[in-house]
This record gives C-alpha cells, sequence and structure tokens, in this order.
C-alpha cells in the first residue's frame, strides 16, 4: 500500500474506539439530568461521537460492496510479473483460440496457454499474460468458470477478472505495459465482439492444411490476403516480451542510442526475477548490459542497505548474470568505492554522502560533489559526474590498474586513498551471482 492509504487505513481501524468515548458522555449526562444539573451538552457531545460511530458503520458496509480494500489504489505493476513462461511452438492450443479484439494495428486473443496483445504492424507480441497466475483459472469465455477478459473499444485498456469472483479485476494497459488491480466496474464503451463474428476484421486459424491448430507454432491470423504466422518471431525461452512501442519511443527521444532499447530489456528481466532492489543506473558495454542497483532497506521504505553492479548477458534465448559485487554506503568518509574486473571491462562504482570527515575537527562537515576522477594505469585518468547522496558508476574499456579516486566539487577536493589505505584493486573479483 501506498503511504497515504495505510494511514488512512490505520485512522479507519481506529474509528470504532470511539464508541466507547460516547459512554462516559451518556452516563454524566443521565447523572446530571437526575440532579437537575445542566446536561445537554453532555448529550450533544456524546451524540456527536455517536453519529461518527454509525457514519463509519455506513461507510465501512459501502466500501465493503464496492470492494474498496488495502492495496487498492497501488502504484501501476509492470506486466512482466505475469509474463507466460514454458511455451514452446509445440505447445498445444487445447480447446482453441478466442480472438477478442482487432483494429488496423493491433489484435489481443487469449487461450489456455495465456493472454496475448501482437503488432500487426512490426509482426511482434507486445505483451502476454500468464492466466493461471493472474486470475487462476485458463478456460475463456463460454465455460462456466472462466478468465473473462473486456477491451476498451480503441484498445486502450484490458479488464481481466475471474467469472467466479470479479475480484481482483486486472486493468491492462497495453501501451505502456503495466496493470493495476482494482474493483470490478462495468467497462463503458467496450468493444463488441460481434464485430469479429463475420471475419471482415481478420480471423485466427491454423498453418495446417488440415485446417485445426494443433499447436501455438501454427496458430496464425488472416485479414484480406495477409497472413500474420503470430509466434514466428516469439524467442521460447525468453523471460520477458518485447518492449512496448511507448517504451521504444521513450528510449530514443532523449539519446540516439541503437543499444538503450536491449538496456531497457535486460532491465525488464532483472525486475520481474526480484523485487529486492531498486535500478539507479546502466549502461551497455561489450555486448553485455551492465546495472547499478540499490539493495532495499526492508525497514525504512526509500533507503538502501548497500549498493551492487550486476552484469548480464543475453544468452541464447534467455539472460544470465556475468558477475555481481558489492559496494556499502557512504559513511563516515563520504564516499565508498569498489572496483569489479570482468568481462573486458573495469567497473567503479560506489555512493556519495553529503559530508565528509574532517581530520582536523574530528567532525563530519557539509561537502558538495560534483565529480568523481578515477587515476588509473600510469597517469591516465577518466571522469564521471556525481552528486550528494547518488550513487556512481564508471565503466572503462579493458581490464585496467586502477590507482586512486579523486572527489571534488564546490570547495571540496579529497582522494579515496586520504581516508582508506586498502589497495582498491584488492579484490576486483565477482562475488556470487545470485540475486535473491
Amino acid at each position: 500500500m501506498i503511504r497515504l492509504e495505510t494511514g488512512l487505513y490505520t485512522i479507519f481501524a481506529y474509528i470504532p474506539l470511539i464508541a466507547l468515548i460516547t459512554i462516559p458522555f451518556f452516563i454524566a449526562g443521565i447523572v446530571k439530568k437526575k440532579r437537575n444539573q445542566k446536561y445537554g451538552k453532555l448529550f450533544v457531545t456524546g451524540g456527536i461521537f455517536l453519529g461518527i460511530f454509525v457514519l463509519w458503520l455506513a461507510v465501512l458496509f459501502a466500501g465493503g460492496m464496492y470492494g474498496f480494500g488495502p492495496g487498492r489504489f497501488d502504484a501501476a505493476k509492470d506486466i512482466s510479473n505475469l509474463f507466460v513462461k514454458n511455451i514452446s511452438k509445440e505447445t498445444p492450443v487445447g480447446v482453441g483460440v478466442l480472438l477478442n479484439y482487432a483494429d488496423d494495428k493491433t489484435i489481443i486473443f487469449q487461450g489456455e496457454f495465456g493472454l496475448f496483445g501482437y503488432d500487426l504492424a512490426n509482426k511482434r507480441i507486445t505483451f502476454s499474460v500468464d492466466l493461471e497466475k493472474a486470475v487462476g483459472i485458463t478456460a475463456f469465455q463460454g465455460s462456466e468458470s472462466c478468465a473473462v477478459v473486456r477491451v476498451a473499444a480503441d484498445g486502450s485498456q484490458i479488464q481481466l477478472y475471474n467469472s467466479d469472483t470479479k475480484d481482483p479485476v486486472y486493468y491492462i494497459d497495453p501501451s505502456k505495459g503495466t496493470y493495476t488491480l482494482g474493483p470490478y466496474q462495468e467497462m463503458e464503451n467496450a468493444f463488441d465482439p460481434i464485430k469479429l463474428e463475420d471475419g471482415s476484421m481478420g480471423e485466427l486459424g491454423s498453418t495446417n492444411p488440415a485446417g485445426a491448430v494443433g499447436t501455438i507454432g501454427e496458430l496464425c491470423f488472416r485479414r484480406d490476403n495477409q497472413v500474420w504466422l503470430i509466434f514466428e518471431n516469439w524467442d521460447f525461452g525468453q523471460m520477458l516480451p518485447a518492449l512496448t512501442d511507448g517504451e521504444i519511443a521513450a528510449a530514443y527521444q532523449s539519446n540516439d542510442n541503437d543499444k538503450k532499447p536491449e538496456l531497457m530489456l535486460a532491465e525488464k528481466w532483472f525486475t520481474s526475477q526480484t523485487s529486492r532492489y531498486d535500478i539507479i543506473t546502466g549502461e551497455t558495454r561489450n555486448n553485455h548490459n551492465v546495472i547499478l542497483v540499490g539493495d532495499k532497506n526492508p525497514e525504512v521504505e526509500g533507503l538502501y542497505t548497500s549498493f551492487r553492479v550486476f552484469v548480464m548477458q543475453k544468452d541464447g534465448d534467455a539472460y544470465s548474470v556475468k558477475a555481481a559485487k558489492t559496494v556499502e554506503k557512504a559513511m563516515s568518509a563520504g564516499f565508498s568505492a569498489s572496483v569489479l574486473v570482468t568481462d573486458g571491462m573495469t567497473i567503479v562504482f560506489g555512493d556519495i554522502a553529503d559530508g565528509i570527515y574532517d581530520f582536523s575537527s574530528d567532525k563530519i562537515v557539509p561537502a558538495e560533489f560534483s565529480e568523481a576522477r578515477v587515476i588509473y594505469d600510469d597517469g591516465k585518468d577518466a571522469v564521471v559526474a556525481i552528486s550528494n547522496n547518488t550513487p556512481y558508476m564508471l565503466i572503462l574499456d579493458g581490464e585496467v590498474e586502477v590507482k586512486d579516486i579523486e572527489y571534488s566539487g564546490d570547495g571540496t577536493n579529497v582522494k579515496y586513498s586520504d581516508y582508506f589505505s586498502d589497495d582498491l584493486m584488492t579484490d576486483v573479483t565477482s562475488e556470487e551471482t545470485g540475486f535473491e
């Protein structure tokens, strides 16, 4: 739950105590009435508290009927959390497939093997949902119990829910590749599946000459004289679907870097595997995706216990973590640093605080950091921009020997060697690569 929601539910949970507060007011009022003393204000005050309690009961009943509860207003989640896994071209279609939506650019369909979106122009699957994982059932409309899919008329939103419970409902945004959970609401202006019955908008079928769709590898979509083989470009065994159009557009908007979508895909894979870390920054180098992450503090939201670098590589149809290393948070020195040498590159990373230890006064004094200069080999250097309370990462090509790091800013100029006697190159090998 978000903090506001947690606070509201906490306040709401303690409102019944008000009922206890009314008791002494009414008792005192009755006593004063018998003594012929003024008692009106006591009854009015008790009545106010009693009214609040009655209102609480009404709100509780209405909220229960509507389906409100903790977690209903959580932020949108990445749909990769629901991604279909463990299928192959030989996976049986089962009882068939159902076309839920079609327009000039997109189709949405479901089968016992999952719910999928397909981009007709780019011939690729844009998202998938494991129905068993999401709603606990894979059967589709027509069955007594089924996974119900409703699509907005313009294809901008998808409703997914179990027909038996309608709780929770998945509200999927296919353009962003995200979903939220919420109570059931009738979808206004929903796409009418009757439009698909005459086949004018296209039909799902099979490339099998016999006509019947036996496996998903044979599944195709026909419209006019065109045929799309749905799973032709699907990486069976990959851990994530292709990036959505919105994600690709965002990748190129600020930087024309043809490797950036590759990094985004690797990051999506990483976040689908673990929720322990927040990704801070990343870079693609030497056919590897390098990300710097913060290890979340389980007790304090927004804080990290340490920082870690992961080096990932797409290995066939999946990703693998090739190397990993941890660095501690910046403490009294004002900074921390670690070096990882792997796969033809040297990764220098660490954390920056907002103060440094001053030897003369034996105190932590405020400091402004803006630049870290990594000194390596015989007098060579490389610079990375840094800022207070933010981790940093610099990747150097080749296996170099880091001699020192100089941190500077407004009135600040210190070196790693001023505070630490250990050699930065003492241990530059990978730790265990697991991230759970």
